[in-house]
């Protein structure tokens, strides 16, 4: 039976210390090697106990908008370490909770604003007593 592998990247091991500002652990990237390949393994999957997210560490410099993965990489991150990670999960579902509230009530807001009128007496008896009893009118619904 084949085991499945994954490719993973090697970063520095980090000091036990978290930063006084974010306390998030800072964690660093290795040089390339001299032929510029990366330092990084092949392992088993079931030798993965846990994934992390990297946050890059851009320091006191203003980031450069122009910057993409093609033209800049960080060497430097903060790990985030399970709590963080589920505290932002957390952070991020409410955010996307109250902008979809958010926007069910200004398209029922919508919705209400565009309430069709009848132009003439209504064919129908049924629905002539429908609109008179709504609108207090004959002929249409008024708001």
């Amino acid at each position: 039976m084949a085991w499945l592998r994954g490719q993973v990247e090697w970063f520095f091991s980090f000091r036990p210390s978290h930063k006084p500002n974010h306390n998030m652990l800072a964690i660093s990237k290795p040089l390339p090697r001299a032929d510029g390949s990366l330092r990084g393994s092949v392992i088993y999957l079931f030798d993965i106990h846990q994934i992390c997210q990297l946050f890059p560490n851009f320091g006191q410099v203003d980031v450069n908008p122009q910057w993409t993965s093609d033209n800049v990489l960080a060497t430097q991150y903060f790990l985030i370490d399970h709590y963080t990670f589920q505290i932002f999960l957390m952070y991020t579902h409410t955010l996307r909770a109250k902008e979809s509230a958010e926007q069910a009530l200004e398209d029922s807001d919508a919705e209400m604003s565009v309430v069709p009128t009848v132009a003439g007496p209504a064919d129908d008896a049924s629905e002539k007593d429908v609109t008179s009893a709504t609108s207090g009118k004959e002929g249409g619904i008024h708001v």
